[in-house]
């Protein structure tokens, strides 16, 4: 029997309704991109769907994904692969595919660029991960916008002591839908040995004579990307704010003193690391003697002989690399392996004489910077030797600062979790008498001063000494550099600063990087088991985190944090906003650590002063 003898005139028309549906869903989802995946480590579970088409600067055409709250374009090249030739040179501008003109699916994160898994320069190649070929970002678009005016951006540099570190790590949906105003992007761009490898030999091979800050010319290739192409994702690229943390804000820091990244941002914050004096800008005879290091350890004897090794050959040789310059590093200006050189193109010397030169932000651009309450803390555990120089205190603070940063899971878990208040008592009993011998050790170094200097400034009130060691640590490394350099901001442009004092559910201590989770409005993505082993939070996290991300929002928007108690840093005034709860904030009194810094800009003049730039 033929199956269609008992199709009827009813029946007909239904099959004909079907096929006309049928047909105009092929058109619609080939003109608009319908994607329908299981969500992987993309972005979470909730339901994703397709975004809209976009169309870049470059004829590339992308689509990616959205939750209801947020589009998400994921992994977008925004340079070519920095191999090859190109390894170890300025980025160049990404050209797109055949395919790529067509379909680009940017629904999934890009590679991480090439680095340990954890904190450590000096692991060993089968403990690294990523790829050369990892120039991507990530655009996070509000859903709803709250206008129909393009939208100011926020780009984040993210931190890692120069080492590693990813835009992965750091979910800019949340920030991005608090209120529908800001779009967030986040960035990868090139660490340690191959971001900043720099000598004068491949000096000769730039077209302008800079090298070793590869990693600073890839954020500034972001910021390009940003202005090219912002506008068609309905963004403003007129209005392009940088904000970022650790050696991000070290990286943004640097952005103020060049000349060549001032075209390509509008506003800047710097959280834990600006213009840090001892953990920024190396002289140039420092970085030819680790690229030397490096030359003796490949066999090479040129640069085309290492720009001919594969990844997996640069990898077993960049722990060797940074165990070695270790070994041979002064460490007054540098205490990462890893970090920024004075080229002279884009930097020319230390961070502390430049700013004091008139240097930064020669566009006068809004800045916030600030710093944690306990950013020492992991360094108030490290004094072992009770006959240890300054010298010896500060090769093992050197080697172990890259614990100080947020990329590593498990390093980063055991820190935060070592200051819970269930843990407190037992740390501080064993290292009491470590702090005392570093206090006493920095302290006698400094024979010009009279008596103990350290131990009146602070222990005082009955602070133990481990939370002395913490403090000073902090100010030394931290908070000194932001409130000196404040005050030089504050000529050129309009200058917030801060002080994080607010500690989460489970701790006791407000830690190096612990402000991020705070900043990023998501909680929930930076609890303890997820990147960041986040101690948990409660009802007053939350507010907390409403109320500064809020504030970092207004500052996208406006140039102004916008709250009356925060306001600008003046001559002679600092202004710190002491932020100690949502609804506890007050700015210091003029007396807020004045004589603490006192004494560590007098220790940061004598160090730069053995330093020849």
């Amino acid at each position: 029997m033929n199956p269609m003898r008992n199709i009827g005139p009813l029946n007909c028309v239904k099959l004909l309704a079907i096929v006309v549906c049928l047909t105009l869903l092929a058109y619609w989802t080939s003109s608009h991109q319908i994607i329908w995946f299981t969500p992987t480590a993309v972005l979470d579970s909730r339901a994703l769907w397709f975004t809209p088409v976009i169309s870049l600067d470059n004829g590339m055409k992308l689509f990616g994904v959205a939750d209801g709250a947020t589009e998400n374009y994921l992994g977008i090249p925004y340079a070519k692969a920095p191999v090859g030739d190109l390894r170890w040179s300025a980025p160049q501008e990404y050209v797109p595919t055949i395919a790529d003109k067509g379909n680009f699916s940017a629904k999934a994160f890009g590679q991480p660029c090439v680095q340990p898994a954890g904190p450590d320069a000096t692991a060993p190649s089968e403990k690294w991960i990523g790829d050369e070929d990892c120039l991507f970002l990530n655009v996070y678009v509000p859903s709803n916008p709250a206008s129909s005016e393009p939208l100011p951006v926020a780009l984040w540099i993210h931190g890692g002591s120069f080492t590693t570190g990813q835009g992965a790590l750091y979910p800019g949906g949340a920030l991005a839908s608090l209120r529908n105003d800001v779009i967030i992007v986040t960035t990868n761009f090139r660490l340690n040995l191959f971001g900043h490898l720099g000598s004068k030999e491949l000096a000769e091979t730039a077209e302008d004579g800079g090298t070793g800050n590869y990693g600073l010319l890839d954020q500034r290739m972001a910021m390009r990307w940003v202005r090219k192409n912002i506008a068609a994702f309905g963004g403003d690229p007129s209005h392009v704010s940088l904000f970022g943390e650790s050696s991000g804000a070290l990286s943004i820091s640097s952005h103020l003193l060049s000349d060549n990244s001032a075209p390509f941002f509008d506003a800047a914050v710097m959280q834990s690391g600006a213009f840090n004096a001892e953990s920024n800008i190396q002289p140039m005879t420092d970085a030819q003697r680790t690229f030397e290091i490096v030359l003796d350890l490949a066999s090479c004897d040129n640069v085309d002989c290492l720009k001919s090794l594969t990844t997996d050959e640069l990898k077993a040789i960049a722990g060797d690399a940074a165990r070695a310059t270790y070994a041979i590093r002064p460490r007054v200006y540098c205490g990462n392996v890893w970090c920024l050189t004075a080229d002279g193109v884009d930097l020319t010397g230390n961070a502390l004489t430049l700013i004091e030169s008139g240097k930064a932000n020669s566009r006068g651009v809004p800045v916030i910077l600030g710093t944690n309450q306990d950013e020492g803390i992991i360094f108030a555990n490290l004094v072992q030797d009770p006959n240890a120089t300054l010298t010896d205190l500060y090769n093992q603070w050197s080697e172990t600062i890259p614990l100080i940063d947020d990329t590593d899971i498990a390093k980063l878990s055991e820190v935060r979790h070592c200051v819970t208040a269930a843990r407190s008592d037992m740390i501080l009993a064993n290292s009491n008498s470590k702090a005392q011998i570093y206090l006493k050790n920095v302290t006698n170094t400094y024979p010009s001063f009279e008596g103990d200097v350290l131990a009146p400034l602070y222990y005082g009130n009955g602070t133990l000494p481990f939370w002395a060691a913490d403090r000073s640590m902090g100010d030394r490394l931290f908070a000194c550099s932001a409130i000196h350099s404040a005050q030089y901001l504050a000529i050129t442009g309009p200058t917030y600063a801060y002080h994080f004092e607010h500690a989460s559910k489970d701790t006791n201590a407000v830690v190096h990087g612990g402000e991020v989770p705070y900043v990023f409005s998501d909680l929930a993505a930076f609890s303890e088991g997820s990147k960041f082993g986040f101690n948990g939070f409660d009802e007053d996290d939350l507010l907390v985190a409403e109320k500064m991300a809020n504030m970092w929002l207004n500052f996208f928007v406006n140039g102004d944090p916008g709250d009356p108690r925060w306001v600008e840093v003046t001559e002679g005034s600092d202004n710190i906003l002491r932020i100690m709860g949502a609804d506890n904030m007050t700015v210091a009194d003029t007396s807020f650590k004045k004589q603490e810094c006192a004494f560590w800009l007098e220790h940061y003049r004598k160090e730069i002063a053995s330093v020849a730039y």
